[in-house]
């Protein structure tokens, strides 16, 4: 009889989880830029470190396609404490702060070898992302759609 298979430790969840991320959000996260984004959000909100470390948390869970936007400001309100307002003022400047540029990265494509090289390459057209938006299938997951209007 086989013995029962341990599940995997948050560690080597983790590690299969950023093997499937695209590369400029897998770069993101290993590199930690969001962790100074936190920094300025906690500081601009006056946030305690406890909900910092929330939003912390959140950001990265969103970032790795683990957490929806529902998720996350569920969190925000539920364990960080924070008022509708204030969600909705974080929710505005992770999207403009992480996830827009993020998404424009990607839209880019990855650098060719011509391109590095500082040589045109053949095909100039850049290649378009998939049509799905999660973080793990290839873009960069808005929190929420960006106001058109005021």
């Amino acid at each position: 009889m086989e013995p029962p298979k341990q599940e995997p430790t948050f560690e080597e969840s983790i590690k299969q989880v950023m093997q499937t991320l695209p590369p400029p959000i897998r770069q993101y996260l290993t590199q930690k830029k969001y962790s100074a984004v936190v920094n300025r959000l906690m500081t601009k909100y006056r946030l305690h470190i406890d909900q910092g470390g929330v939003l912390e948390r959140e950001v990265m869970l969103l970032l790795m396609g683990i957490d929806d936007p529902t998720e996350f400001t569920q969190a925000l309100a539920g364990e960080a404490k924070l008022d509708q307002q204030t969600i909705s003022s974080i929710t505005k400047d992770v999207n403009e702060q992480i996830f827009m540029p993020l998404r424009e990265e990607m839209r880019k494509g990855p650098p060719t070898p011509e391109a590095t090289a500082g040589r045109g390459g053949m095909n100039t057209e850049p290649k378009k992302p998939p049509a799905s938006l999660g973080a793990s299938q290839g873009t960069a997951r808005a929190v929420v759609s960006p106001r058109t209007t005021m």
